[in-house]
């Protein structure tokens, strides 16, 4: 039995799930929730991927709505 390194791409979603970033939270968490999802890849004019948003992010703001409300 020889060693298997597991490697990231054995796992990735391909395509990689993405969304720009000048669009709206809400629309985020709607693609979330539509495709059963819980990250994107957010990607910039040049489809560059300067970070992701994750389901806890999306709960983390509506949170910090709620105590500012």
């Amino acid at each position: 039995m020889g060693n298997h390194v597991r490697l990231t791409s054995d796992l990735m979603t391909t395509p990689a799930k993405t969304i720009q970033a000048w669009e709206a939270l809400d629309e985020a968490a709607r693609r979330m929730t539509a495709e059963h999802i819980h990250r994107l890849v957010v990607v910039d004019k040049r489809d560059r991927p300067p970070g992701v948003i994750t389901e806890g992010d999306i709960v983390r703001e509506i949170a910090d709505c709620c105590e500012d409300g």
